[in-house]
């Protein structure tokens, strides 16, 4: 069979089900019913009957629709284009369609298993090694990728699964189906009709070329679209900026730091993991019985047994806690010191005879300080480059509101300044380049916070300290300008 022949998307069955859909929808007109599939809830795009089209199932559906019929076309349709021709109306018609066949299925109980499913896609030539004409698994998952429809194997199966089960359900509906005489009187007519046609084709030749614009015309249209021909406003500055990654490597990290760092991190919970424990915490209204129950316990007793025997309430139980979650002080610092299915007695805080049982200990993760080395020692010197930004800030203000330039505020701070050539408000150059950065700091472009002080700021003007987007710190100072 071939893989045309086997296709679950053919024509024939594309309008065989819009016909059924038309068809009910003309019917459910005449009987006045306009808002079969007219949703009453926010989440849905439709209802069918009692069951639900998603705004997300349609959402994703659209999308998925949208591309394939972009692909056909010679120019990309936007969404906001596709709404505007009704290609909305279509896709939701097909899913409530699929819908409807969906709930026939159920009503004939028909069903496909994943073992025929999985003969399906065996038996389409696309998916098979062209070496032993078998299924590619491999082949399978790559074309499968390409496609963007389904975001996993598993995914794919299903929709084979809906599409075969669908097939079969139409098969089912249109074996009872008679077209009545008048509708197969119209398709033989349709199908049989000859025109004759007169057409006038107009070659590049046959139309005169027209006449060059006039000097008022040309001045008019540029007038009517100005902002084509306007180039942006470009300037020219002067920035000191101060950033944690440009400064990193004259930090240091020294070894007492580092251990410090390590040890605080394990205290506070960020390394490692604490041991915990379950455990049974038995009331009892004396020392001496607790004591029995301790015994009872180490003699194999059950819960259930030793509650009968002195008749007493359910123990307190805690599953895999630390021992601060233990409400009784006393009895977390015992039940963590214990052993594993040995009851003991202890006298609790408020003076509470218990006998207490460790049913389960799960030990803590104990943290290396060889293998987070590397990783503390950056942090180190990270919050080491953030205390000179936020310790320099305040020195570097005083010195340009002292009348200082940035290049001399720079410099009694060892910190770099620099002039950039002529941008635009987007970050760009004069010959189209963007101002991206580097891997370790983030470029002019790519920081508003910094477009907005150059493009605001006067001419000349040795700008206030501020904070950019990164959490460094900067000034600015307009050099020159190029209007619009």
């Amino acid at each position: 069979m071939s893989n045309t022949t086997k296709s679950l998307s053919g024509s024939f069955k594309t309008i065989v089900m819009t016909i059924v859909v038309g068809l009910l929808l003309v019917s459910l007109a005449i009987w006045g019913v306009s808002d079969a599939f007219t949703p009453q809830t926010k989440d849905a795009a439709a209802m069918v009957g009692k069951e639900k089209i998603t705004l997300v199932e349609f959402d994703k559906f659209f999308r998925q629709r949208l591309r394939d019929e972009n692909k056909k076309l010679p120019e990309r349709l936007s969404t906001k284009q596709a709404y505007a021709r009704g290609f909305h109306n279509l896709v939701l018609n097909q899913l409530i369609t699929e819908k409807l066949i969906q709930l026939d299925a159920d009503d004939l109980e028909v069903d496909v298993n994943r073992a025929d499913a999985r003969r399906f896609v065996e038996g389409l030539d696309i998916y098979n090694n062209v070496m032993t004409g078998k299924l590619d698994e491999a082949k399978l998952a790559q074309r499968l990728a390409q496609s963007g429809q389904w975001n996993s194997q598993k995914e794919y199966e299903a929709a084979v699964r809906k599409a075969l089960r669908q097939d079969q359900t139409m098969k089912s509906i249109l074996s009872g189906v008679i077209a009545p005489d008048p509708y197969a009187d119209q398709q033989y007519k349709f199908m049989t009709e000859k025109r004759k046609i007169k057409l006038l084709h107009l070659t590049r030749d046959a139309v005169p070329a027209p006449a060059d614009p006039s000097e008022e015309e040309l001045k008019a249209f540029i007038e009517e679209n100005a902002s084509a021909y306007i180039a942006p406003e470009y300037r020219k500055f002067t920035l000191l900026r101060v950033e944690a990654n440009d400064i990193l490597d004259d930090m240091e990290a020294s070894e007492e730091e580092i251990k410090e760092q390590f040890e605080y991190k394990v205290k506070v919970g960020k390394l490692g993991t604490a041991e915990t424990r379950s455990l049974s915490q038995f009331v009892a209204s004396d020392e001496q019985t607790a004591n029995l129950i301790t015994a009872a316990l180490n003699n194999g007793k059950t819960t259930d047994e030793v509650i009968a025997e002195f008749n007493i309430e359910t123990p307190v139980t805690y599953e895999n806690v630390l021992e601060t979650a233990i409400l009784d002080p006393k009895t977390g610092e015992s039940g963590f010191k214990q052993e594993l299915n040995v009851a003991h007695t202890i006298k609790g805080s408020f003076d509470t005879w218990y006998s207490v049982i460790v049913t389960n200990i799960n030990k803590g993760i104990e943290p290396n300080l060889d293998t987070e080395r590397e990783s503390i020692a950056l942090e180190v010197k990270t919050e080491k480059a953030q205390r000179f930004i936020y310790d320099v800030q305040d020195t570097l203000q005083t010195a340009l509101a002292e009348g200082n330039t940035i290049e001399e505020a720079a410099k009694a701070n060892g910190i770099s300044s620099a002039s950039y050539d002529f941008i635009s408000r987007g970050g760009q150059t004069e010959d189209g380049k963007i101002m991206t950065g580097n891997s370790n700091v983030s470029g002019i472009s790519n920081d508003d916070i910094i477009l907005t002080e150059v493009f605001s700021n006067d001419k000349g003007f040795e700008g206030d300290i501020f904070e950019t987007k990164t959490k460094g710190i900067a000034a600015i100072r307009v050099d020159a300008i190029k209007e619009s």
